[in-house]
């Protein structure tokens, strides 16, 4: 977290919540807090994050992601993605 999201963080939450330890914090919406098991707010947690910077991490991503358009727009490319293998299959196969 870099002092501009701190920032704007501290001032939308003005409730007296403040994080102390930004390189030892994650804030996450509600989405990903009930993918995690109903994670509870302000508690401490242990949690192993790795990296999943490759095609089907970036998929998955898109899978999981919290908005709906994201999510039809991938199972839509995936599908299409099926169809034109099926359709260049066959196109193969009938020129054989």
């Amino acid at each position: 977290m870099d002092y501009a999201f701190l920032k704007d963080f501290e001032k939308k939450h003005s409730g007296g919540f403040k994080i102390d330890h930004p390189d030892q914090s994650i804030v996450m919406n509600d989405w990903y807090r009930s993918c995690l098991n109903n994670l509870k707010n302000k508690n401490s947690y242990k949690m192993e994050i790795a990296s999943a910077n490759h095609l089907w991490g970036k998929i998955n991503a898109c899978l999981q992601h919290p908005q709906v358009s994201v999510r039809s727009t991938t199972w839509l490319g995936i599908i299409s993605l099926g169809l034109g293998a099926s359709v260049l299959f066959l196109g193969i196969i009938s020129l054989l």
